[in-house]
């Protein structure tokens, strides 16, 4: 099995582009925007990926994998944001459950264009391109009985920050995003997960599905003194 790691560019970067981050949403019309669940504003892109991410079909051609953030409000990127999409702390032993989570991944339509909220902040947009992980890294990647590597990657095992979670079979790990990398690519990126990792888990069901709700998006940060959330 090929391991990736994920890289960040403003044109293209790797073997070519097979998603984007920042920038705004192809959904097909307005209506179809996501509204955040505490404060009821248009959320946030964050990244999107189509079928050309996977290594074997997965999405329709005519489909997009949209990731939205809460806005962030007058804090801006804090930790106090970083906690609204953080994963609960699940009692042990307790799977994650998908309802405790602000963040939604969204499988919809592709537009022709990109929409704008009007209403919405947006991150500066960049392409999302795939490269060999080096033979170093491949080490470390498997090196480790539970952890991956850290870095920004396309599949393979989570780099966990804090405690492991139990996440349904149900799900599976495409992505894992680390906002150093994010941060490298513009500093506009820097605090978004405060200073910790993304993980970007898939529907087993998504070739069922027609639309709506596919995934699952949180973050884990590093534990400061008396913090024992994950």
């Amino acid at each position: 099995m090929s391991y990736s790691k994920i890289l960040f560019g403003s044109v293209y970067c790797g073997t070519g582009s097979v998603g984007r981050i920042g920038g705004g949403a192809r959904l097909n019309a307005l209506p179809a925007w996501p509204i955040g669940g505490e404060d009821g504003l248009p959320m946030l892109p964050l990244v999107r990926l189509g079928s050309e991410f996977f290594a074997i079909p997965t999405i329709s051609e005519d489909f997009m994998l949209t990731v939205f953030l809460p806005q962030p409000g007058a804090e801006g990127f804090s930790p106090t944001y970083a906690d609204r999409i953080r994963c609960g702390a699940a009692e042990q032993g307790a799977y994650l459950e998908p309802e405790n989570l602000s963040a939604k991944v969204l499988l919809h339509e592709k537009s022709a264009s990109e929409l704008r909220h009007p209403s919405s902040l947006y991150l500066p947009p960049g392409e999302i391109g795939l490269s060999p992980m080096t033979d170093e890294e491949l080490d470390r990647e498997i090196a480790d009985e539970v952890n991956g590597i850290e870095i920004s990657k396309q599949f393979g095992r989570e780099h966990w920050l804090n405690d492991p979670l139990r996440i349904s079979p149900r799900y599976h790990l495409i992505a894992q995003l680390n906002e150093a990398d994010l941060a490298a690519f513009d500093p506009a990126y820097r605090g978004i997960f405060n200073g910790g990792i993304g993980y970007l888990y898939l529907d087993y069901r998504i070739k069922k599905l027609q639309g709506g709700e596919a995934g699952l998006f949180f973050i884990q940060y590093p534990k400061k003194e008396a913090d024992s959330g994950g």
